[in-house]
């Protein structure tokens, strides 16, 4: 049985997340690798943690085409 490996790719539009993605995308080419991308909403401010908002959901995609 083959499995096809992913690699993951944490995305929060800073330029480190965007090299990562660089990064990631010369792997999966090498490799024949799947990438999922997880996008870090950076919306809220550095008190966010302590108070535990709800996450505005309607952001977010059901699912990511080609």
């Amino acid at each position: 049985m083959l499995v096809k490996k992913s690699i993951m790719v944490c995305l929060d539009g800073s330029k480190h997340s965007l090299r990562g993605l660089d990064a990631a995308i010369s792997s999966a080419k090498q490799s024949d690798s799947t990438i999922i991308g997880v996008h870090s909403d950076t919306s809220f401010s550095a008190f966010s943690a302590v108070r535990a908002p709800l996450l505005p959901e309607e952001k977010w995609a059901n699912e990511v085409g080609d």
